[in-house]
């Protein structure tokens, strides 16, 4: 039977930028900014938003979503959600 590896949030999330953006994985940093340092539009921005939301179960409020300029942001902004549950 095959053995499913758990990934971390930072992982996952990673994935998701990097599949969504087309961009390798060594540049997503904590620092890297979604816009500037890796090419996202407001459609990428508004598609990795809904990416998050299905890949977490979390919803995203609009507000919020402007909040997230970063990887580091959207780490902390799932983290944070599991935290509030």
């Amino acid at each position: 039977m095959e053995q499913q590896v758990k990934l971390s949030i930072e992982d996952r999330v990673k994935n998701i930028i990097c599949n969504k953006l087309a961009v390798k994985p060594e540049k997503v940093t904590p620092e890297a900014d979604l816009r500037t340092d890796l090419g996202a539009d407001s459609l990428d921005l508004m598609e990795l938003s809904s990416s998050l939301e299905e890949e977490f179960g979390i919803r995203i409020p609009e507000a919020d979503e402007k909040t997230i300029q970063t990887y580091g942001d959207a780490v902390r902004y799932v983290r944070a959600y599991y935290s509030r549950q």
